[in-house]
């Protein structure tokens, strides 16, 4: 999430049929992600090298089976599965306890605005139907907290990429 703008569902959901064979990006079907019933479009998600990378280390499956596989505790779901891993990293990191998954998607957008990317490549990213949408990243981007996101996401590059 925090390298794609991914939302939580289009992670804990995500099936290898999505991933592109070069792990370059994931094409999410529109019946499968939040403004696919508005737009009737599959969204792409674009995946770095860091990210693809991450996926890479999972062993590929059949196109239907989840990239994430839950854990085998019983009830045990890919959404838990999340939120229990970002509960390590906030953690690990100093983190506050309401700094959340969603959270990382608002720093990208925050952080596109504050390089000057415009409202349809921020929308695009985060996977909105509308540009209006993206509004509230440039209000965002227009104040002091800026400083706060950028600091944020500084410290979870340094948490991750000192277990890597």
């Amino acid at each position: 999430i925090m390298y794609t703008g991914a939302r939580r569902n289009e992670i804990a959901l995500m099936k290898w049929g999505w991933v592109a064979s070069d792990f370059s990006q994931v094409v999410v079907p529109a019946e499968s992600h939040k403004s696919g019933n508005k737009t009737k479009k599959s969204r792409i998600i674009v995946l770095s090298s860091k990210t693809a990378a991450i996926i890479k280390q999972y062993p590929r499956g059949d196109d239907a089976e989840l990239v994430f596989k839950p854990s085998r505790r019983i009830g045990e779901s890919s959404h838990l599965m999340l939120s229990s891993a970002m509960q390590k990293v906030r953690k690990r990191a100093g983190l506050p306890d309401d700094f959340t998954l969603h959270a990382l998607r608002h720093g990208i957008g925050s952080l596109m605005a504050t390089e000057g990317q415009s409202l349809h490549q921020i929308a695009a990213v985060l996977g909105h139907a509308s540009p209006r949408t993206a509004e509230i990243y440039v209000d965002f981007a227009n104040t002091e907290r800026d400083a706060a996101a950028r600091l944020v996401a500084s410290l979870l590059e340094q948490k991750i990429g000192a277990t890597e």
